[in-house]
């Protein structure tokens, strides 16, 4: 019979029910010993006695056992234990699984099951999302630019800028859509910060004059081709003679025409008649 949780007992019944329990197990030790020293002297009344004695400890642990079992909580108590009881934590669980303990204390390693843990944490960063790179903006900003959408263009290359900052291509490419908006200020704007990360191109020189002499800065356009065809590019200097020309200042046209390469049928053809 269990004791229920308001019946349950005090210290001093425990107590004497362990008592009880000492002494039956005592007297049953004294009783074994004595029939270990006179095997052969036993006599009906020694019998008799002991078997008195046998019914007493059975009597006795009739009426222990029931309190001892009453020591154990109720069912009630045992689940507010495993309640109050703290889970183990997700470190504590892998620790286990790829590294149990045994129950001597010392520690061994499962290695098919360390082979699965390390297979499974490949596969989560395999899976990992990587973000988009400048490659992929200016993949999208070109997609934009074929749909007429400058301003997505815009926006694409502005994250490509970023992304990867020392690359040019994003600025140049910006300006040509400034351009291309007729927003010549903040084109020009785009080709000079393209042409400071890249001053050996020649391009991106040329594009910032045209932008600026659109936007009326003439002295700007001149400087920035001149920098065009010290770069390689020499189409600057077949802008500068083409405004000269312009300006009926043919001596300073062929001199712009005569930086041009030999080959360059279009210089000497201008030259030719410069001469005449």
């Amino acid at each position: 019979m269990r004791w229920r949780a308001d019946e349950w007992p005090d210290a001093q019944t425990q107590q004497k029910a362990s008592g009880n329990a000492k002494e039956s197990q005592r007297e049953r030790w004294v009783a074994t010993s004595a029939m270990r020293e006179h095997p052969t002297s036993q006599t009906p009344d020694r019998d008799e006695g002991q078997s008195r004695l046998l019914l007493a400890e059975t009597e006795q642990l009739s009426e222990t056992l029931p309190r001892l079992a009453s020591v154990a909580p109720p069912d009630a108590l045992l689940s507010a234990a495993h309640a109050r009881r703290p889970a183990p934590g997700l470190a504590a669980t892998i620790r286990e699984v790829v590294w149990p303990r045994k129950l001597v204390g010392d520690w061994t390693v499962h290695w098919r099951n360390a082979l699965f843990g390390l297979t499974l944490l490949a596969l989560c960063l395999t899976l990992i999302p990587i973000g988009p790179g400048a490659s992929d903006y200016l993949l999208a900003a070109t997609r934009a630019r074929a749909g007429y959408r400058y301003d997505m263009a815009l926006m694409d290359y502005a994250q490509a800028h970023v992304a990867d900052g020392a690359n040019p291509r994003p600025l140049c490419d910006a300006g040509d859509v400034y351009t291309l908006q007729r927003q010549y200020n903040q084109a020009a704007t785009a080709y000079r910060a393209c042409a400071a990360l890249a001053p050996d191109d020649g391009s991106a020189w040329l594009r910032m004059g045209d932008a600026l002499a659109s936007a009326h800065d003439d002295a700007g356009a001149v400087a920035a081709w001149q920098r065009a065809g010290a770069a390689g590019d020499f189409s600057g200097y077949a802008k500068l003679a083409e405004r000269a020309e312009s300006l009926r200042q043919l001596d300073v046209a062929a001199q712009w025409w005569s930086r041009m390469p030999q080959a360059d049928e279009l210089a000497q053809g201008h030259l030719g008649m410069l001469a005449l």
